[in-house]
């Protein structure tokens, strides 16, 4: 952003640089990060990758624990859903 916006004196600030950045995060992401104090962006940066970082991982392990879920409970119900007593009933 500060690229295209050269003629802006702020643009070369730490905080500038800081808000700028932060107001393109996601809600999830900018939640997590305003909760350190960065003074740095470099530190903000690397921040907000490993807050996303650790997004997507608990997305996963959320997704996994649900697919485990579905499959026990498919299992268990699975002898239920089979017709009971012989196929040559009423012969």
């Amino acid at each position: 952003m500060s690229y295209y916006s050269s003629y802006n004196e702020c643009a070369e600030t730490d905080t500038w640089k800081i808000n700028q950045y932060r107001r393109g995060l996601r809600g999830e992401i900018d939640t997590i990060v305003s909760l350190q104090k960065n003074t740095s962006f470099d530190e903000l940066v690397h921040d907000s990758l490993t807050a996303e970082m650790g997004i997507e991982k608990t997305a996963k392990e959320r997704a996994m624990a649900c697919e485990k879920r579905k499959d026990r409970f498919q299992d268990k119900h699975r002898d239920e859903l089979k017709p009971k007593g012989s196929s040559q009933r009423g012969k």
